[in-house]
């Protein structure tokens, strides 16, 4: 099994890195969940609840550049002084092939990848409503932006 997984990422990164577009298929099962819960849930949510998943399949899509991307991010490179940023939620393999693709990033050039994470990934849980003892009030609606004092 674990030798399975090892050649489907290595056939993943093949894909990505020749800048297809990647969907794996899985299916799991959710168990208790009434579908009023499941309308609310996230898509991680499920997964989570789903636990173990087996994949079907990978989808392997096409997505071309236009002829015109590399001339046009050179003359803004070149002619405009433009510094050329990407930024995307595609696979990083995925990413760096379009990059270099459009010459925004020379062969053997350095590349600085990013990784971010959702508020929900990086915030603690706020509670949706301040106990009486700690003042009643409820949290901010927006985590970021302080509550009034």
């Amino acid at each position: 099994m674990q030798q399975q997984a090892l050649h489907t990422l290595q056939v993943l990164v093949e894909y990505a890195a020749q800048s297809f577009r990647l969907l794996a298929l899985a299916v799991g099962q959710l168990q208790n969940v009434t579908s009023e819960e499941l309308a609310h849930m996230t898509q991680q949510d499920a997964e989570l609840m789903a636990g173990r998943m087996d994949m079907l399949g990978l989808l392997v899509l096409s997505n071309h550049l236009h002829p015109s991307s590399k001339d046009t991010v050179t003359c803004l490179q070149d002619k405009g002084g433009i510094r050329t940023m990407m930024v995307t939620g595609d696979y990083h393999h995925t990413a760096i092939a379009v990059a270099r693709g459009v010459g925004m990033v020379p062969q053997g050039g350095q590349l600085v990848i990013i990784q971010a994470k959702s508020e929900k990934q990086v915030l603690p849980r706020m509670p949706s409503r301040v106990p009486p003892a700690l003042g009643g009030a409820k949290p901010p609606a927006n985590p970021y932006q302080p509550g009034p004092i």
